[in-house]
């Protein structure tokens, strides 16, 4: 398995003999070189967006999706994010559901948290802000 170096910056991007781009990332333990696999993706595009996700999480697996529409359930025109029968919020669009599913997962679900950190919401106006 090779590197795959594009101008787009392929850290952490290998692509296989079969065509395939695995993201792997390998850090030194105990003099040892450990590789964790963090996904498999036919598509380069697919690869890099994984990638972000990973790092931008400080690459915890728990913030990241290989299902993007986790917790998220399209209704009528909304967007609902519902999490073990609890709903957490209604969204116009999609785009929104997700950065407010990230910001519960960052918080473990726990509503309080988010409410003392509602200046972490990408949309800037969280649904947890408005319950407060």
């Amino acid at each position: 398995m090779k590197k795959y170096v594009y101008p787009d910056n392929g850290k952490f991007i290998y692509k296989t003999k079969s065509g395939s781009y695995h993201i792997l990332k390998k850090k030194r333990v105990d003099g040892k070189i450990i590789t964790k696999f963090y996904g498999a993706f036919k598509d380069y595009n697919d690869a890099i967006r994984h990638r972000d996700k990973c790092v931008e999480g400080n690459w915890d697996m728990s913030l990241v999706y290989s299902n993007p529409m986790k917790f998220i359930q399209k209704r009528g025109k909304r967007y609902h994010i519902q999490r073990r029968g609890k709903f957490y919020g209604a969204y116009s669009n999609v785009i929104d559901a997700m950065n407010e599913r990230d910001l519960l997962v960052k918080y473990d679900w726990d509503i309080e948290k988010i409410c003392e950190c509602h200046d972490d919401s990408i949309s800037g106006i969280s649904i947890f802000k408005r319950r407060v």
